[in-house]
């Protein structure tokens, strides 16, 4: 019996010396998954913050124009505020293949020469994490392409002389600015 405990027990000690070979070894690829796991994660967020930021839409050929209306209802550019009747902002949006396709809500606010954004209502949109007032929004079916758009607003008074700036907005980024003078 004596002996056949001690063979028992060799070879007890046999197997155990195995598993703990195996369970180092484990720990060793565990350790290694571990870090490549870490390091793909890491890779993974700066990708995705590339693919936000190609994705953000953008404006170019922006212009502001005031605009008047004649007796017969044809609209034409006004440089003086006291004949300026609305605010004509027209910009093309820029193809972006990397942004999805869909709606696309154009957020534009008109700051007074005050700086004081003019607004009808109170409604906002968010920009950098905070509620942010507009003037008025336009929806639109973005395809990935090159978009032309004009966006009319109409103060509902007479505009005061100055210079008045034009921010576009859409999905939290700012497209572009530009700004009108009426004198």
């Amino acid at each position: 019996m004596n002996q056949n405990y001690i063979v028992q027990l060799d070879s007890l000690k046999a197997s155990n010396k195995l598993l703990s070979e195996q369970n180092s070894t484990l720990s060793q690829n565990l350790n290694s998954a571990t870090t490549q796991v870490s390091t793909l994660t890491q890779e993974n967020s700066v990708l995705s913050g590339k693919v936000a930021l190609a994705a953000v839409l953008r404006a170019n050929d922006l212009q502001a124009i005031g605009v008047r209306y004649k007796g017969s209802g044809k609209e034409t550019e006004s440089t003086k505020a006291k004949s300026t009747s609305k605010i004509k902002t027209c910009f093309t949006i820029q193809e972006n293949l990397v942004a999805d396709k869909g709606m696309k809500d154009i957020y534009v606010r008109v700051l007074s020469p005050d700086g004081a954004v003019m607004s009808t209502s109170s409604e906002t949109f968010l920009f950098n994490g905070q509620p942010t007032l507009y003037t008025t929004k336009e929806s639109i079916m973005y395809e990935n392409r090159n978009t032309n758009l004009c966006v009319f607003w109409d103060k509902g008074s007479k505009y005061a002389p100055g210079k008045y700036t034009i921010e576009l907005y859409c999905e939290g980024n700012q497209m572009g600015v530009t700004s009108l003078v009426l004198k």
